[in-house]
């Protein structure tokens, strides 16, 4: 496939108490806050390298934040996310970016592992879906196409059906769908292992490589990180 495409991240302000809650346990609401800064900063410098990408955050819950264009310089164009449940932040960012790109891709923020080339290959296909393990995704890219935003109805988000519904409404709308092999989030305690023991096979030397994320892991100590 040909053609610049627009990737869209999703992205919200690392404030202490409103991200990342579920690894406070863990981490304390500072360190989750701090964890999800710098998967944010590996984003913004990691996705700005892709060839032929256009990197947009759909940045919440105040664009206007200082925050986002510090951290999310050009060639980042910032958007506001916009009220609503997923489905309708999507449909909102994708029709926004249909008016100028025949592709967009979408990806959150809790995906700090995805490996950069993977990603490009990824941002080069027509349709695809890269799932998570909890039942959702972690990216999804569609063509420009009369249906393409029916795939965003009616899911029943944040629940192990996203995957398997959206696959669906795929097929009824006569849209092939990739599928990419499996990734996860980090939502929850042990992902902190799993993305601590992923990291520390990885050549850090190579493009991509999320450094802020892995530093931030370094320097938590589950044992003390809760105040």
């Amino acid at each position: 496939m040909t053609g610049a495409a627009a990737l869209v991240l999703y992205g919200k302000l690392p404030i202490p108490g409103q991200v990342k809650t579920r690894l406070a346990p863990r981490l304390g609401n500072r360190g989750a806050a701090a964890l999800a800064e710098a998967f944010l900063r590996d984003a913004a410098e990691a996705y700005a390298e892709l060839d032929g990408i256009v990197p947009v955050v759909a940045a919440g819950p105040d664009p206007s934040n200082s925050f986002w264009p510090t951290t999310f310089p050009a060639p980042w164009r910032i958007e506001p996310q916009g009220d609503g449940d997923l489905g309708e932040r999507l449909r909102r960012a994708f029709r926004r970016e249909f008016r100028s790109f025949p592709r967009v891709m979408a990806v959150g923020a809790d995906h700090p592992s995805l490996p950069l080339d993977r990603l490009a290959r990824f941002a080069a296909e027509s349709d695809a879906v890269w799932p998570a393990r909890d039942g959702g995704y972690a990216a999804i890219l569609l063509s420009r196409s009369p249906r393409a935003l029916e795939l965003f109805d009616e899911i029943p988000w944040s629940t192990a059906r996203v995957l398997d519904e959206t696959a669906a409404r795929a097929r009824r709308a006569g849209i092939s769908l990739t599928l990419y092999p499996e990734t996860y989030d980090v939502d929850e305690p042990p992902d902190l292992d799993r993305l601590r023991r992923d990291l520390r096979e990885r050549d850090r030397r190579a493009p991509g490589f999320p450094r802020h994320s892995w530093e931030a892991l370094s320097r938590f100590d589950p044992a003390e990180c809760r105040g």
